[in-house]
């Protein structure tokens, strides 16, 4: 079974913090990339779900080719009674010119 590394970004930022569950976050974006029990001391007996996604891209110009990294990430971390408490995401681009 895969993961749904690519995930909607509009989707999965629509979740809200004390109301959404971790059934939801499942249910509408799927198996995630990874799942851990989060650090006991920020949340007792609580668990996150990370949803990450890498893609390159080459683009051309007057120089040469410039490669890309993308990667985009969300990690939601819920209680023991699996209600969401935080959400933390991030998304990001990186040119590589050529060697």
């Amino acid at each position: 079974m895969a993961d749904n590394a690519n995930f909607d970004e509009r989707k999965a930022l629509s979740f809200t913090v004390g109301t959404s569950t971790r059934g939801d976050i499942l249910r509408d974006l799927g198996r995630p990339a990874g799942e851990g029990i989060y650090p006991p001391k920020l949340t007792r007996g609580g668990s996150a779900l990370f949803y990450s996604y890498l893609w390159i891209t080459r683009s051309t110009d007057y120089s040469g080719n410039t490669v890309e990294t993308s990667n985009k990430g969300i990690w939601y971390v819920f209680n023991a009674a699996g209600k969401l408490v935080r959400i933390d995401s991030k998304t990001s681009t990186v040119p590589t010119e050529p060697n």
